[in-house]
């Protein structure tokens, strides 16, 4: 069984955030969570931001920058939205912060999953 299989079977997508680039890379099913197209792909870092709720993104803004600091793991609830702000669905992110060797923390990669909530 390879990782890739049970991943999809339990709807789970991988996505790696490159702060320094500002791109993202999503494979198909971190894009069809998104409400990309269901490809793997990069994209730049304002397509992906565009899709999370603007209060969503201030949270996990701040989350990130906790693990970043501390060096842990970054775990939020977001809210997907469409191109007219209508809710799509919440996803769960859960990521891990790679700081370069030099120790410059405004340049990592964010490496980590998505998978969709139940709403309670």
């Amino acid at each position: 069984m390879r990782t890739e299989e049970v991943l999809a079977a339990i709807a789970t997508g991988l996505w790696r955030w490159d702060n320094a680039a500002g791109t993202v890379t999503l494979d198909a099913e971190a894009a069809r969570l998104l409400g990309l197209p269901a490809e793997p792909g990069s994209y730049r870092e304002a397509a992906v931001r565009s899709r999370f709720h603007p209060v969503d993104w201030n949270e996990i803004y701040g989350v990130v920058n906790l693990a970043v600091a501390e060096g842990t793991l970054a775990e939020a609830r977001l809210r997907i939205v469409d191109e007219r702000g209508k809710v799509l669905r919440t996803v769960r992110s859960r990521s891990k912060p790679v700081v370069p060797t030099d120790g410059d923390q405004e340049h990592y990669v964010l490496i980590g999953t998505l998978q969709e909530v139940a709403e309670p």
